[in-house]
């Protein structure tokens, strides 16, 4: 028996109980695959957080309008209490001005 055949038996004996390992080096094609996916999880998740930003300015500027839409109803019936006194006032001074009134104004 040469070298050769020798090893190569011993090589077919050994086969069985030490099978070579798989390749542990991802081909081309795999390598790609993953940038692939990689670059695509990338992209959903700059979209995730640009939707996030858009709820969150979203939220803020509905509560900002609803503060102001309370803060305006305020001012509202504010206005409306002011010239309620406005026209009392002119009401009492127009008949304390009346010839023959005895009635004065106070100025509490």
């Amino acid at each position: 028996m040469t070298v050769r055949e020798d090893e190569l038996k011993r090589k077919e004996g050994n086969h069985h109980a030490f099978p070579e390992p798989p390749n542990r080096h991802p081909g081309p094609g795999r390598n790609n695959k993953l940038c692939q996916e990689n670059n695509d999880l990338a992209e959903k998740h700059k979209n995730l957080i640009s939707n996030y930003d858009q709820r969150e300015t979203k939220a803020l500027k509905e509560k900002e309008f609803a503060l102001f839409s309370l803060k305006t109803q305020k001012l509202e019936r504010l206005c409306i209490a002011l010239q309620d006194q406005r026209k009392t006032l002119y009401q009492k001074l127009q008949g304390s001005q009346q010839p023959g009134s005895n009635a004065t104004v106070s100025t509490e």
